[in-house]
């Protein structure tokens, strides 16, 4: 390599820094709009995964609760279907509520990478907030401004579509519960439905912090990947 001022060699050639630089940058721009394309495209991809899922849930939801009320007409068929029936749905609600939580983490990541694409796309104009509105920060306000939604901090969590799922999920599965104490176990229904409502509260608990975890590990890689990115 000769004049490392000005001249290198790239790919058997010797460029100059003012054309290589040139090209670098028109390369840099291809990629990452691919990369911003790619991203938006798994983002919507996961987005009506994650519609899909829950939809699937609530229609077996409603198809399990009409079957219950046409077996409640009949005595002996009662407490056998309901005892096939609840914990099937249950099971599919934890399913449903998992891939869910994930997708929501998911979509926040590539929400992330996406703002550091729209960062590098402010300093190419001298009118950043005209084109690019939001900030150039990457925290958690910038994610929150991108999706024009006002941040409810570590409570944001109980408004996906992963804690609707956990929400009703915890509600059948203390109902089921209630209904084997009471009609399995003959417990009398003051002490069968206090604890049904005690399970119920249990489950969502658990299911929140289980989110909240999720959020915080989350949280904790792209505060590390933002500090790697800022160390020269």
């Amino acid at each position: 390599m000769t004049d490392r001022r000005n001249r290198r060699t790239y790919e058997g050639r010797v460029v100059t820094d003012e054309h290589d630089t040139s090209a670098d940058d028109a390369r840099l721009i291809t990629a990452l709009t691919t990369e911003h394309f790619a991203l938006q495209s798994m983002r919507s991809t996961i987005t009506s995964e994650a519609g899909t899922r829950a939809s699937l849930y609530i229609g077996a939801l409603s198809s399990t609760l009409i079957a219950l009320g046409f077996a409640a007409q009949f005595e002996d068929a009662f407490a056998p279907f309901a005892g096939a029936a609840l914990p099937a749905l249950v099971i599919l609600g934890f399913f449903t509520y998992v891939r869910l939580a994930e997708t929501s983490v998911e979509d926040l990541h590539y929400l992330g990478r996406i703002q550091r694409i729209r960062s590098y796309y402010r300093r190419l104009t001298p009118e950043p907030d005209r084109y690019f509105p939001g900030t150039a920060e990457r925290s958690d306000q910038a994610l929150f401004e991108a999706m024009a939604i006002a941040p409810r901090q570590r409570f944001q969590f109980l408004f996906t579509a992963a804690s609707m799922v956990a929400a009703i999920n915890s509600i059948v599965g203390g109902v089921g519960v209630a209904l084997l104490l009471a009609g399995a176990l003959d417990v009398d229904q003051a002490i069968a439905i206090p604890v049904g409502v005690l399970v119920a509260l249990a489950a969502m608990a658990l299911h929140g912090l289980d989110q909240v975890r999720r959020f915080d590990r989350l949280h904790a890689t792209e505060s590390a990947a933002a500090s790697e990115a800022a160390t020269p």
